[in-house]
């Protein structure tokens, strides 16, 4: 039987604390700022669940550029939105 008090856990690293701050930087988002604008998106996944699963798929670098890609293309005046 294995005593869970005595198990280290694996050191999180630069990049698995980036990661997590940026993971809650986003739910922040979502719990706090989400109400604030109105619901226009025009993707089935919005785009802060959309950065939260590319964060959690890619690592914090790749996924906050794939997510800023993605906020980039979804506001009205951008020369995608619409089409």
């Amino acid at each position: 039987m294995v005593d869970i008090r005595t198990q280290k856990t694996p050191p999180i690293g630069l990049m698995g604390l980036l990661g997590l701050m940026a993971q809650a930087l986003v739910m922040a988002y979502q719990m706090l700022g989400r109400g604030l604008l109105p619901a226009a998106c025009r993707y089935p996944l919005s785009c802060s669940d959309y950065m939260l699963r590319a964060i959690q798929e890619h690592g914090p670098v790749h996924g906050i550029r794939l997510g800023l890609k993605r906020l980039s293309a979804c506001h009205p005046f951008s020369k995608s939105y619409g089409t």
